[in-house]
């Protein structure tokens, strides 16, 4: 999701300063938040290999059903914060997606791609919006 939010911002933060220099051949944009989209990536990437390798996978639970206790397996949830950070930072690069697509908006669409980006911008948040009020509420 990251990767997809990132590469389009990127090229839309480019068009957007190519139209509004009104000189085609250059971009007034200065490499200002590629850092952030390639950072941000990789610091993901590093999240999601904590939490799998701390991750246990499973833990065993004890009920008592019956007058029988019993032991079963259950999913482990001990480290949703993590995914909760990671989805957090989709959050934010979905709402910086949606700013940017909105100033391009009177870009012609030959070389526009700013509803699109909007489109699936406002999805990702949407998703990303569902994932957190889920690891948050319910579980």
């Amino acid at each position: 999701i990251t990767g997809f939010i990132c590469s389009y911002s990127i090229k839309s933060r480019i068009i957007v300063s190519i139209y509004n220099n009104k000189n085609l051949i250059n971009s007034s944009y200065r490499y200002k938040s590629y850092y952030l989209n390639i950072v941000l990536p990789i610091f993901q990437i590093i999240l999601l290999v904590i939490w799998s390798f701390s991750q246990e996978g499973y833990t065993m639970k004890r009920k008592y059903s019956k007058f029988v206790y019993y032991d079963y397996e259950d999913c482990a949830y001990n480290y949703n914060g993590v995914l909760n950070f990671i989805f957090a930072i989709d959050f934010l690069l979905s709402i910086q997606s949606i700013i940017t697509s909105y100033q391009g908006r009177k870009i012609p669409d030959e070389f526009n791609d700013s509803r699109r980006i909007f489109i699936v911008s406002i999805m990702t948040i949407f998703l990303v919006c569902r994932i957190l009020i889920y690891n948050f509420f319910i579980l």
